[in-house]
């Protein structure tokens, strides 16, 4: 049994819409460029023109200036380049393991439907609508997406197109059936004793799907070692967690705090503590109204349960109420940082740390770099 509390948090986790901050280390910034017209004729007569007509020429606006990204970032950026796959790759990847299975488990006396590739943009989350660019804007309209994020599809919202086609062909089966269809699919496995990684994986336990894997080229992608490269990359994160105490924030976000405070919102001290008070709120009634409910998520028959209708409602009555808190408080909170500058120097202290970080451990980078690339030639990629 696994409480509905923990499902609705993870299907409220995927389909929050994040605020956007104005971070130097975010999305490029386009520069407007003029349109210069010029018309003239070598050696003709300038042609006469009505003064009182004319507008004074409008200056050519400056470009944006690009927010550089820093060396970290950019080295990661490249690495996830070199083995990312597109939608088309997955789909031409799986549909050859799906019709391996299909072919197995029909040599085996059984019906099975390949399935489908979704493409990623028809995760969960695409049902919540992008916020404005400006952060500003997106705060006034979706606050800090907690409260304010769908805990279903949008009303209208059309069905998903994916159908598992295998569910009703498993339904109508005897509870025997049903077994052996599984056995036939997944196979027994090695074991509770069999530790990956400390003995070899043995595809002929696993079924259908252990002998798509084994016979389709790259069907398990394998994973990149990251052993040698564990403390430099838990050194990161470190590097990146500490951005928000470098000392030349302090007097922003001091400016920050009495912002706020002026909004009627006094006694903010960090920048995240709004969003991590209205977090704790709907934390808290999630775990009021659902955690106490457990029931059988294996299939979707609880979801018409007296108790969990009843908890569901309640929880989206309490979710409402608490975005009547979150949106002005989340709106004075990017006003404040906008008017403060405090993206724009906590950006400046963020690359300013990767650049001393990868400096002083460049060679650890070069080193993974090699490997990894080594690993990607491996992959064909």
């Amino acid at each position: 049994m696994r409480s509905v509390a923990d499902g609705a948090r993870a299907r409220r986790a995927r389909g929050a819409t994040r605020r956007t901050g104005r971070t130097a280390w975010a999305a490029a910034l386009v520069g407007t460029t003029a349109l210069v017209l010029a018309a003239c004729t070598a050696g003709a007569e300038e042609a006469p023109t009505d003064r009182r007509s004319e507008t004074p020429a409008s200056p050519t606006p400056e470009p944006e200036p690009v927010p550089e990204v820093g060396p970290v970032s950019a080295f990661l950026s490249t690495l996830r380049a070199l083995t990312e796959e597109s939608d088309e790759q997955i789909a031409e990847r799986m549909a050859a393991v799906e019709a391996v299975v299909a072919a197995c488990m029909a040599d085996q006396g059984f019906e099975y439907v390949p399935v489908e590739f979704r493409p990623r943009d028809d995760d969960d989350a695409s049902a919540v609508a992008p916020p404005s660019v400006d952060p500003v804007e997106a705060a006034e309209e979706h606050g800090y997406g907690i409260a304010t994020a769908p805990t279903g599809p949008p009303e209208g919202a059309p069905a998903s197109e994916w159908v598992d086609l295998n569910g009703p062909i498993v339904e109508a089966m005897s509870s025997a059936e049903r077994s052996a269809y599984y056995l036939a699919l997944g196979g027994e496995g090695q074991g509770e004793a069999y530790v990956q990684g400390e003995e070899p994986y043995d595809w002929t336990k696993y079924g259908c799907s252990g002998r798509a894997q084994h016979e389709v080229p790259g069907a398990v992608r394998p994973q990149f070692d990251m052993s040698a490269f564990g403390a430099l990359d838990a050194d990161i994160q470190t590097m990146w967690g500490s951005v928000a105490d470098d000392p030349r924030l302090v007097p922003v976000v001091e400016a920050w705090s009495q912002c706020m405070a002026e909004a009627g919102y006094p006694g903010m001290t960090h920048v995240e503590q709004p969003r991590d008070e209205i977090s704790a709120a709907a934390e808290l009634i999630w775990q009021e109204t659902y955690g106490s409910l457990v029931v059988d998520v294996s299939s979707d028959d609880y979801m018409t349960s007296p108790a969990y209708l009843e908890a569901k409602a309640e929880t989206e009555r309490r979710l409402a109420e608490l975005a009547t808190t979150e949106i002005p408080l989340a709106a004075a909170d990017a006003r404040c940082a906008e008017e403060t500058g405090y993206w724009e120097a906590r950006g400046q202290a963020a690359l300013d740390a990767e650049k001393a970080f990868y400096a002083a451990r460049e060679g650890e980078f070069e080193a993974w770099r090699q490997a990894y690339e080594e690993f990607a030639a491996g992959q064909g990629s």
